[in-house]
């Protein structure tokens, strides 16, 4: 048909095939941008969410703090950092959206309430040229890798190394590395491949979803902070009453004193107990010096014994070594005292208070402190 003369029927049939195929295509590019709409609208929802589960563990940190600053004050200044460097980011996000829309649609654009952009509203969502004139051209795009990249290192030099599923979290969440150059050797930037020849309402989607990021990440380390601010806490799963006396000997007329309280215990592992002398070091740690001997333990407790071979005030002490939950060696310094004192003999007469000749007078010997 291509090489005879087309008939007037022909041509009609023809023309309403470009038109159709016009229009399917017009069709399609429609239902992709409004799917670009709908991602928009979710991201969005998801900004929100984390903003409000974020709130929460904000509002918990004040909570904690205002029982214990000491210990959770550390913790706390670091959350309200993320908390302000996360909103800044987000700020800058915003009005990046806004000016992007405000070129492409005019300074009265109605896709813009409030200062937030509402993408089903944008007139130009098609308009490729938007993002990299404002992203790429004017270098505003690179201005925001570097707040997103500054955002990143704070985050992951405030994690420690033995937590590495949630540095890698970070590290990919807040990844900005220039992809690998195009296969005829163009070099690639993130900006460019991010933001530069997709329409508009891509471009205010893909900076969406880096808002997400960012409150994603501030969600992780601000739960990670919240968790080391009990982290080395010990955690007990028995409670004993303790009865501790003054002492177990008591003179008639005097008074009995003991301690009665109740003792928490961790039965899954044993304390190391060492006896021997005790320092400290520049850290506050407590180190054995010198020889030392370390005591056997039952469930849970030491069993000191010691010979009393001379008499006088004996001293002795050592320290206690447990495991804490993040790993580290917890000490604590102990010392005690006691008295070795020469055994009485304690006779008394148990039936008469005098000894009379030829008849038996029962006597009671005790000596205090035997058994």
């Amino acid at each position: 048909m291509a090489g005879g003369k087309e008939t007037p029927r022909q041509k009609m049939i023809g023309m309403m095939y470009l038109f159709l195929t016009a229009m399917l295509a017009l069709n399609v590019s429609k239902a992709v941008l409004d799917s670009f709409v709908l991602v928009n609208d979710s991201l969005t929802n998801t900004v929100e969410n984390f903003n409000q589960k974020n709130k929460s563990i904000y509002d918990e940190f004040e909570k904690q703090a205002s029982m214990n600053e000491a210990k959770v004050g550390k913790w706390n200044d670091l959350a309200k950092e993320v908390r302000t460097k996360a909103d800044e980011i987000s700020q800058v996000i915003d009005d990046l959206k806004v000016e992007v829309v405000k070129t492409a649609d005019g300074e009265e654009a109605e896709a813009i309430v409030d200062g937030i952009v509402v993408a089903k509203n944008i007139d130009a969502k098609d308009n490729q040229d938007i993002g990299g004139q404002v992203l790429v051209m004017q270098g505003k795009g690179e201005q925001l890798k570097q707040k997103v990249d500054e955002f990143r290192d704070f985050l992951l030099a405030n994690i420690d190394e033995d937590h590495p599923t949630l540095l890698a979290a970070i590290e990919k969440n807040l990844n900005t590395e220039n992809p690998p150059p195009l296969p005829d050797g163009t070099p690639q930037s993130w900006v460019s491949q991010n933001f530069e020849h997709i329409p508009l309402v891509a471009v205010v989607t893909m900076l969406t979803k880096l808002q997400t990021d960012i409150r994603n990440s501030e969600a992780d380390v601000v739960r990670y902070f919240y968790g080391q601010i009990s982290a080395s806490d010990f955690k007990f799963n028995k409670l004993t009453p303790v009865v501790i006396p003054k002492s177990s000997y008591v003179l008639r007329g005097g008074q009995y004193e003991a301690e009665v309280f109740i003792a928490a215990q961790d039965t899954t592992q044993q304390p190391r107990i060492f006896i021997g002398n005790v320092e400290e070091d520049e850290n506050g740690n407590y180190k054995m010096v010198g020889g030392s001997d370390s005591l056997p333990i039952e469930n849970g407790k030491g069993q000191y014994k010691m010979a009393a071979s001379s008499l006088g005030e004996k001293s002795w002490g050592g320290l206690i070594a447990m495991t804490a939950p993040d790993g580290s060696i917890k000490t604590y310094k102990f010392e005690e005292k006691y008295e070795v004192a020469q055994p009485t003999a304690i006779i008394s007469a148990s039936a008469n208070r005098v000894f009379y000749y030829g008849v038996p007078n029962p006597l009671e010997v005790s000596v205090p402190g035997l058994k």
